[in-house]
C-alpha cells in the first residue's frame, strides 16, 4: 500500500490474492530506486506450494512493470529481502526442489526485469537458505544460513559477489561450535556488517553481530551478547560512524 507521506492518504496498493494455499502469500521486502518500487516475497505456486515472487512498480501509479516468479518444485520457494544499486535489483532467499533446499541469490536489471545472473547454493551434502541482502559500490553481500550433514546445526554464513557478473568474491562459514544464523545483512564504505545468532544447542542463542572487510571478507571484529537465554539480532543499520543491532 502507499500512501501520502504528510496526510496518511491512500494512493494505490496492490493485492494477489491466493485461493486457499497452505503457504501464505506475502509481501516480505521493499526497495525503492528512483520511481520504481521493488517487492519480494512468496507467490502461490503449482498445487498450491509457495514461489519465489519478484515485482516491480511505478512508485507513483502501482503499475507493475515486470515481474519474476520462480517454482522450485518443492514444497515452498521465497524471496526474502531486495537490494538496488547501480541500475541493478539483487534478491535473497529460498528455493526448495526435491532434492535439496538452495541459498538464492538473483539479480536483474532493474529496467526491464531481465535477469543478469544468479547463484543456487547449498551446503555439500546439506541444504541451505537466504535471508538478507546487501548492494553496494558493485559488490552484492547475502547472508544466510547454510545446513550440514546430519547430525549438524546451520552455520551463519555471508557472500559477496562481483554484481556484474555474479562471481564469487568471498565467503564466511561460522558455526560458533554449534548453532549459527545470519539474519540481515548491510555494508557502507569498506566495511560489512552482519547480525544474527549463535549458540551450542537449539533454543539457548547468543545476540551475534560480525564486522568484515568488504574486499576481502577478513573478520575485523565480532560481538556476542549472552543474555542467559535466547537473543538472536534480526534488523542493522548504520550512520554517523556507528553500526546499530536489533
Amino acid at each position: 500500500r502507499a500512501y501520502d507521506a504528510d496526510t496518511g492518504a491512500l494512493i494505490w496498493e496492490d493485492r494477489i490474492e491466493e485461493s486457499g494455499a497452505p503457504n501464505a502469500v506475502n509481501a516480505l521486502a521493499l526497495a525503492i530506486d528512483g520511481n520504481r518500487l521493488f517487492a519480494a516475497g512468496v507467490g502461490e505456486g503449482f498445487r498450491r506450494s509457495g514461489d519465489f515472487l519478484v515485482r516491480a512498480y511505478d512508485a507513483t501509479s502501482g503499475e507493475v512493470l515486470w515481474q519474476d516468479q520462480v517454482d522450485g518444485s518443492g514444497r515452498y520457494d521465497a524471496a526474502t529481502d531486495v537490494s538496488v544499486s547501480g541500475g541493478r535489483v539483487s534478491v535473497a532467499g529460498t528455493i526448495v526442489t526435491r532434492r535439496t533446499g538452495y541459498f538464492t541469490i538473483r539479480t536483474y536489471d532493474a529496467r526491464t526485469g531481465a535477469l543478469l545472473w544468479q547463484d543456487n547454493f547449498a551446503a555439500p551434502g546439506g541444504t541451505a537458505e537466504g535471508f538478507s541482502v546487501a548492494s553496494v559500490g558493485g559488490k552484492v553481500f547475502a547472508a544466510g544460513s547454510a545446513f550440514k550433514t546430519i547430525p549438524g546445526g546451520p552455520e551463519f554464513l555471508i557472500r559477496a559477489y562481483d554484481s556484474g557478473t555474479g562471481s564469487l568474491l568471498w565467503e564466511d562459514h561460522f558455526d560458533g561450535g554449534g548453532y549459527a544464523l545470519a539474519f540481515r545483512v548491510t555494508a557502507t564504505g569498506n566495511r560489512v556488517f552482519a547480525v544474527g545468532s549463535v549458540g551450542s544447542t537449539p533454543g539457548y542463542q547468543e545476540f551475534l553481530v560480525r564486522a568484515y572487510d568488504a574486499r576481502t571478507g577478513r573478520l575485523v571484529w565480532q560481538d556476542h551478547l549472552d543474555t542467559g537465554g535466547g537473543a538472536q539480532a534480526s534488523a542493522v543499520a548504520t550512520g554517523g560512524g556507528c553500526v546499530f543491532a536489533a
